[in-house]
């Protein structure tokens, strides 16, 4: 039913971050619309998508630092051990 759709939007809160496994549906949609040349438009969570997989090759990674939601590099010394 995927090829029936001519135009896709995607929007959601701005601070859901791509890789969280709550966004894990909305990277699928996203992957979904790259992979078949989809026209969509993207806000958000969509816009930070967008980036996100742009940065790093459409690959997923697991944020470990900032427990889950990153931080800056002179902070990653403080990892929580138990998300390792």
């Amino acid at each position: 039913m995927f090829d029936c759709l001519d135009f896709i939007f995607i929007d959601g809160d701005a601070n859901l971050l791509p890789w969280n496994k709550r966004a894990e549906k909305f990277g699928l949609l996203f992957r979904m619309c790259k992979s078949t040349n989809k026209c969509f438009f993207s806000a958000g969570v969509g816009m930070m998508m967008l980036v996100y997989y742009c940065a790093t090759s459409y690959n997923d990674f697991d944020v470990i630092n900032g427990n889950g939601k990153g931080s800056n590099l002179t902070e990653i010394h403080y990892i929580d051990e138990r998300r390792v």
